[in-house]
């Protein structure tokens, strides 16, 4: 465009994208450093491990957009989220996780997540996942809309529905396998919260042995036979 004889610097300047990962995986924000470079040349990528070092980087001006794991060490997905969505309104934010869609999904995109991706997905689907993010869209997976049709047509019977964002986090690893202690490492909460958590989560599924969990997690499509 030319304004009195000379071009908008506008239209000359390319935007520089700002991104900022938090994974504590050091492999994951390398792959995804890579994907971001040659989709956005120039771009300037932030990154944190955890909680704490992202509320580090949150001093800064906002984000074109912030990729974060769901699972990291001293860290409450769920808190960082009402964190992000008060200090950084203006960055969406693209969630990642190798826990399934169904349980955590619809949690996250109520908490503000404009998009879920699994870290099992490739990387086309990673970079389809930023750019519709990035275009003020949210983004969910083909399996993500069919649990959704799946859980609309169950309704109300779906008991997994009725669990806390905590509830859910604890029932996934319960369903992972991770024991009690194991849960209370990993959460940073002692095993009597834990334990406290899992019974809510027995009472509210109406089940009493992990057994049960697994096979109502499977009735229910939330995990694979």
């Amino acid at each position: 465009m030319m304004i009195n004889g000379q071009e908008n610097i506008q239209d000359t300047v390319p935007v520089v994208k700002r991104f900022l990962l938090i994974d504590d995986h050091e492999i994951m924000r390398i792959g995804i450093r890579k994907i971001l470079c040659a989709a956005f040349p120039g771009c300037v990528i932030e990154e944190a491990v955890d909680e704490v070092s992202a509320l580090e980087q949150f001093r800064n001006k906002p984000y074109d957009l912030i990729i974060a794991d769901v699972h990291m060490p001293r860290s409450d997905i769920f808190r960082l989220m009402e964190t992000m969505r008060t200090q950084l309104p203006g960055s969406p934010v693209l969630v990642l996780s190798m826990s399934a869609e169904k349980i955590y999904a619809g949690k996250l995109i109520k908490a503000g997540a404009k998009g879920f991706v699994s870290k099992v997905a490739g990387a086309d689907e990673l970079l389809k996942a930023i750019m519709i993010v990035l275009k003020g869209n949210k983004y969910l997976s083909q399996d993500l809309l069919e649990a959704y049709a799946t859980d609309l047509h169950q309704g109300d019977r779906n008991p997994f529905l009725q669990l806390t964002a905590r509830e859910f986090e604890v029932c996934n690893f319960l369903l992972g396998g991770g024991s009690v202690t194991l849960i209370s490492r990993l959460l940073h909460i002692s095993t009597s919260t834990v334990g406290t958590h899992k019974a809510r989560i027995f009472e509210k599924t109406r089940i009493r042995s992990l057994f049960e969990l697994r096979d109502l997690a499977i009735q229910y499509n939330l995990v694979q036979p």
